[in-house]
This record gives structure tokens, C-alpha cells and sequence, in this order.
């Protein structure tokens, strides 16, 4: 009964942790939709608008998906959560990263 329980729980965890890269997928995905929409804007001002913009909202569908996920399916919430914010700080430092590379190349819109 215990190995029953064990299983159990690691299979849980490894659900929990594909549930936290699946929604830091879709963050990616929408994340280099939004970039590039945003490369097709002939301003900085707007260019900048549209990244801002769509990072306020990212952020808050990986916010709301984060809930949903909680409130709705039985995961392990540490693996979950654990995952999403290792994934979330990740890209952020990837983004930072090639942001200073293409600043450094004389790349940003003037």
C-alpha cells in the first residue's frame, strides 16, 4: 500500500512540474509573438508600448493560469509553483540578455 502511495506521489509531482513548463510555455510562445509584433512597429514609443504592454499581460495570464491550475486540478503546489518561478526568472535573465547583446550591437530602434 505504501509503494502504492509513493508512486502515486511522484507521479504527481512530475505532472505538477509538466503542468509548470507547459505554462511557461505558452508565456515563451506569446512572449516572441509579442516581440515581434512588436519589431513591426515603426516608432520607439510604440514599439516599447506594445512590449510593455504585453508583458503587464503575460504576467497576468501566467498569474491567473497559476491559480487555475491550483484551485482546479490536484497537483503538487510546490513543484508547480517551484517550476513556473525557476522557469519565470530563466527567461527573464535569457530576455535581459539578449536585450544587452542587440543594445551593445547598435540593433534597438532609434
Amino acid at each position: 500500500m505504501r509503494e502504492l502511495s509513493t508512486r502515486r506521489m511522484t507521479l504527481t509531482l512530475w505532472i505538477s512540474v509538466g503542468a509548470g513548463i507547459g505554462v511557461m510555455g505558452v508565456h515563451a510562445a506569446l512572449r516572441v509573438l509579442t516581440h515581434r509584433l512588436a519589431l513591426d512597429r515603426s516608432t520607439q514609443k510604440a514599439f516599447l508600448l506594445l512590449e510593455l504592454g504585453g508583458l503587464g499581460a503575460r504576467m497576468a495570464l501566467v498569474f491567473g493560469a497559476v491559480a487555475l491550475v491550483l484551485l482546479a486540478f490536484p497537483v503538487h503546489a510546490g513543484a508547480f509553483v517551484g517550476t513556473v518561478l525557476v522557469l519565470l526568472v530563466l527567461s527573464m535573465i535569457f530576455e535581459v540578455r539578449l536585450l544587452f547583446r542587440r543594445m551593445e550591437e547598435g540593433e534597438p530602434r532609434s
